[in-house]
């Protein structure tokens, strides 16, 4: 007897149902991509249990004929697609002709659909991927499809199924991406006859960025609008201090559909640069428009991974748009002592704030908006930082709490802590409150006078008529010395030559790794002539480090070698191991090195960054003040 047998049908449309169907969040993927596909402006998501009961996906489409609902259960039934070239020009949500068919063989599906042009509707009941009738009814226009039971005959599959609350926020996830790529579109998503999310639908996208993270965002957000050739790239990112400890609060579309693509995101991180401090990941919600035959689309059933024909030009084009759009929009840090920390019970949860849920293994779902903002600490850290407006009553204190926000700064960038899995879409709250926000002093030619430093650390400047800068000096000047030196390399500027070469004992793994790197010394300004015996003796030194420390300067440099990469990777590397040698907190500085330090970073129109990411100043406004000192009208 042979041992290969071809399945029955039974057993296959089966097989072929658990690729497509995993969980009630991909019912309502297919059911509501096909929504999209059929024109409607309004779709509406119900779920009872989690959607392992009853799902029901309804929109305003053009509908059905009574023709075509019967072969739309069929496998490989489609009306996206019809020859093999048409699979290179995808610009349908869904094509693969087998949502509906692999639906309907998992689970009780009832179909009611109506065409404009038709007067009466359909009705189709089909279970586990047997039609039981088809019968006319008086419809409104569009499709409404329901399905019950899911799994009812694959019980294997239904036992991995999790709480209804987890599933539910799968279902969640899923709609709220559709909602940002469709923001034309007004979405509405009920659990257990509760409203879990509604966005207008009024094709503007910051509206529906809100209806899913809250208005909490509305000052932190950044318009791109950007094209290059054929290529467009709409959508927005978060201002650098707009920052997470996890890649989940990036969202990219490729022609409005959800993928995941690390090309495109180490991009959008290479633009940001040393905007972001280490460990932390951008917001944005970033939709590239290009034509279909240019990018790949894997025919598979979560359809996510996507290749691209040119990735040059996709590189080009998503630092150029993300870049540009953060140039222009340098802003300082904002100091702000009114209640923006609010308590959880401060701020009752609406219908339309946060819906991005989390799942809790002892509570149910919290809405984003009802938990503790994040500030990219632990949460006994995250409460150790809330503000009390009334610990602030004299401006010493105001003044104080500075060296608090930079050690702050400090603890984010050297913690290598990540969040548990579970933790919610926490959006921070921007420590601005509402206006717009405040210019970086070194980004424009305003007008300013030093008012002197404090704790030796942070420099005040008063910029009238309406603000004060705290400068933390150490990376103010971290910020002047690595632009200097990665402006030497391209000018080739002519090092300062030692009196006396400075000898180093290096180890055979500090030898080999100084040799490897010694292009990108030299091109820094640095020269050394190799001594044999683990030796290395300094010959030249680039000016702008000046002659103190140059020893503990060369080891920090070795260090940053290690990590090698390409010759661009490598030479940022070794500039900020060498910058690391900067005034310290502590250290005195004049008033005339302050001034110069200013209008040095203002005239190489670098970002207002040190080169790890950490801000150079922050600010305190006037009216600020006024209300803290209960002086505002």
């Amino acid at each position: 007897m042979a041992k290969i047998q071809l399945l029955n049908e039974n057993v296959s449309s089966r097989i072929a149902a658990g690729e497509v169907v995993e969980r009630p969040a991909s019912v309502v993927k297919e059911l509501v991509e096909n929504s999209i596909d059929a024109g409607a402006k309004n779709i509406s998501v119900s779920v009872t249990e989690g959607g392992l009961r009853s799902i029901t996906v309804s929109d305003n489409g053009e509908g059905m004929s009574r023709e075509d609902l019967p072969l739309s259960v069929l496998k490989h039934a489609t009306s996206k697609i019809y020859t093999l070239q048409d699979l290179e020009h995808i610009n349908s949500m869904g094509f693969r002709g087998e949502a509906l068919s692999s639906i309907a063989a998992v689970s009780m599906v009832e179909i009611r659909t109506k065409t404009p042009d038709d007067e009466l509707g359909t009705i189709l009941v089909n279970k586990g991927g047997r039609t039981e009738s088809i019968k006319d009814a008086g419809l409104s226009d569009g499709t409404t499809v329901t399905v019950e039971n899911l799994f009812f005959n694959t019980p294997a599959r239904k036992k991995f199924m999790r709480k209804p609350s987890l599933e539910t926020a799968y279902i969640n996830d899923i709609l709220s991406k559709l909602v940002l790529s469709h923001p034309d579109i007004s979405f509405r998503f009920t659990s257990d006859g509760k409203v879990q999310l509604q966005s207008p639908g009024n094709g503007v996208l910051r509206d529906a960025v809100y209806s899913i993270y809250g208005t909490e965002l509305k000052d932190q957000l950044i318009d791109i609008d950007y094209s290059f050739n054929s290529i467009f790239v709409r959508g927005v990112i978060g201002l650098p201090s707009l920052t997470y400890r996890t890649m989940r609060h990036g969202t990219l579309f490729i022609n409005s559909r959800y993928v995941k693509n690390d090309f495109v995101f180490l991009n959008i991180k290479k633009a940001y640069g040393e905007r972001l401090m280490k460990h932390n990941f951008p917001f944005y919600v970033l939709n590239i428009m290009m034509p279909p035959e240019d990018v790949d689309v894997n025919v598979h059933p979560t359809k996510m991974a996507v290749d691209f024909r040119d990735k040059n030009e996709i590189e080009y084009v998503i630092t150029n748009a993300v870049g540009n759009a953060l140039n222009k929009n340098e802003y300082a840090k904002e100091i702000s002592f009114s209640s923006s920390y609010r308590k959880k019970e401060e701020k009752a949860p609406t219908e339309n704030s946060a819906f991005i849920r989390r799942y809790d293994e002892k509570t149910e779902f919290k809405s984003a908006s009802e938990q503790t903002h994040n500030l990219n600490t632990k949460p006994a850290a995250r409460d150790k930082y809330r503000l009390d407006p009334k610990k602030y009553e004299n401006i010493e204190t105001i003044i104080n709490l500075s060296k608090e926000i930079s050690d702050r700064g400090r603890e984010e960038e050297d913690t290598n802590d990540q969040p548990p899995l579970n933790e919610a879409f926490n959006i921070p709250t921007n420590t601005e409150t509402g206006s717009k926000p405040v210019q970086s002093l070194f980004s424009d030619d305003i007008s300013f006078r030093v008012a002197g430093t404090i704790f030796k650390t942070y420099i005040v400047v008063e910029c009238p008529p309406d603000t004060v800068y705290l400068i933390d000096q150490h990376a103010a000047h971290e910020r002047k010395i690595y632009d200097e030196l990665m402006k030497s390399v391209l000018e080739k500027k002519v090092s300062q030559r030692l009196l006396s070469p400075i000898r180093f004992e290096v180890s055979a793994e500090e030898r080999y790794l100084i040799l490897e790197n010694m292009d990108v010394i030299k091109d820094m300004g640095f020269d050394f002539s190799d001594e044999g015996e683990g030796y290395f003796d300094l010959i030249e030194y680039p000016q702008v480090l000046g002659q103190e420390n140059i020893r503990q300067t060369f080891q920090d440099m070795i260090k940053q070698m290690d990590e090698g990469g390409s010759f661009e990777i490598r030479k940022d590397k070794i500039a900020k191991g060498a910058c690391k040698r900067a005034i310290k907190g502590g250290m005195d500085i004049s008033e005339a090195d302050i001034k110069e330090l200013i209008l040095t970073i203002r005239k190489t129109g670098t970002i207002p960054h040190c080169p790890h990411g950490r801000p150079l100043s922050i600010a305190l406004t006037r009216s600020e003040l006024e209300k803290t000192f209960g002086r505002e009208e």
